[in-house]
């Protein structure tokens, strides 16, 4: 028998409708009402964690998260997540640099309310719970399962606000290797972490979209940690904002991400030198090919927070 925690933290999964308006349930209404009928095979224990819509977490509601799975890790065989679906991106790759393989943790939602006569949420839970079951390969870690579709931490992208097939894995081959596939958790790291979660109530670097035109005056970036530019096509920026930028980046951590989810690193006999000339002007792109913005800003937030708290800035 595999004995799972199933962590509820709100969203379209877990509604319902009073007076009018929607609103989380409590988790034992949510799995009475999403019934897992797996016989003897699997022992559920549920916790009511949160009740929250997902735009509505915060990183110091992660970190709490992190640290309550690290406390009853050795009770369970794995964990479940019920969650909303707007930053689901954001929710597994957090755990996945909290955690990177170590654990067996399956992340579910759903597109549609429990109300809904499309309704997707049984049906994703019911897949989340036998893929927790059946050991998610070590490879995976952190996994969203939604739709039958099972995408690793790092490759999750939501394409639709209302499809039911909105979730796909950005890559089609799960196994693909980048300079970000890395091993991310280590003791010491973790350690610190779920002991001090301070830095998480502080964290300010800002996502801003590149488009046609886009000035950013440096005073809106004196009080942030760092600032994540999320740019069309390959890294690209204008050279008015590059050189507007440039300053900045030599004091604070300016990371270039691709718009374009299947962009990697661009390739030098395209456009030879091009991202190592962005780089001496200070801009940060290696390490974060492969990332979305949301999830390089996540990798950064780490970064700076290991930084500190090793000392290694000191």
């Amino acid at each position: 028998m595999q004995k799972l925690l199933v962590i509820t933290l709100g969203g379209t999964i877990a509604l319902e409708v009073n007076n009018g308006r929607a609103e989380p349930v409590a988790s034992s209404k949510l799995l009475d009402r999403l019934p897992a009928k797996f016989g003897t095979e699997i022992e559920l224990d549920v916790e009511n964690f949160l009740a929250k819509d997902s735009i509505d977490l915060s990183f110091v509601d992660l970190a709490n998260l992190a640290k309550f799975i690290e406390g009853v890790n050795d009770q369970y065989y794995g964990f479940v997540i019920l969650t909303g679906t707007d930053t689901m991106e954001e929710v597994s790759y957090f755990l996945h640099e909290v955690f990177g393989r170590k654990l067996n943790i399956v992340i579910t939602g759903a597109m549609r309310p429990p109300y809904s006569p499309d309704s997707d949420g049984e049906g994703n839970f019911q897949f989340a719970l036998s893929t927790c079951a059946a050991s998610v390969p070590k490879r995976f870690g952190v996994v969203v399962a939604m739709s039958g579709c099972l995408i690793s931490a790092i490759n999750v992208a939501k394409k639709s606000a209302v499809n039911l097939d909105a979730f796909v894995p950005i890559y089609m081959n799960e196994n693909y290797s980048t300079d970000n596939d890395e091993e991310t958790n280590t003791d010491l790291t973790q350690q610190i972490l779920l002991s001090n979660k301070a830095y998480f109530e502080t964290v300010n670097i800002p996502i801003i979209s590149v488009s046609l035109g886009t000035s950013i005056y440096p005073e809106i970036l004196e009080d942030v940690q760092g600032c994540i530019l999320s740019c069309p096509g390959g890294y690209s920026i204008s050279e008015h904002l590059a050189q507007a930028m440039a300053e900045i980046a030599k004091k604070k951590p300016i990371i270039l991400t691709s718009r374009c989810l299947h962009s990697g690193t661009l390739p030098d006999d395209i456009y030879p030198g091009y991202m190592k000339s962005l780089e001496r002007r200070g801009f940060i792109i290696e390490g974060y090919t492969h990332l979305s913005a949301h999830q390089a800003r996540i990798k950064l937030m780490f970064k700076q927070f290991k930084t500190k708290k090793l000392g290694l800035n000191d």
